[in-house]
């Protein structure tokens, strides 16, 4: 079995001769070994994003919304009428200006 290149016992990558094959499965052992880690450090991760927010992170406040609320779920309607009130925000700077 010298004459393979990749191959060696127990190497299940060396096995697969299609690229996009080992490439996946690459993929999803990395995958698995990162959710393993955080879940073993997901409190610190967990308060680091949290402080990031706090401190205007505007990413990290996004995260945080989506994790505890929801993504933003997309109301179009693509039959030309309209399905919900179309109101106007208008947002003032802490001056008042």
């Amino acid at each position: 079995m010298k004459g393979k290149k990749g191959f060696q016992k127990g190497n299940t990558l060396g096995r697969l001769t299609n690229k996009s094959k080992k490439r996946e499965l690459q993929r999803k052992l990395y995958e698995d070994y990162l959710f393993a880690e955080i879940l073993k450090h997901k409190a610190p991760i967990i308060a680091a994003l949290i402080k990031s927010a706090e401190n205007g992170n505007i990413q990290a406040i996004k995260e945080v919304g989506e994790r505890y609320l929801g993504k933003v779920v997309d109301n179009v309607n693509h039959t030309g009428e309209i399905s919900i009130p179309i109101t106007s925000i208008v947002i003032k700077k802490a001056d008042g200006k």
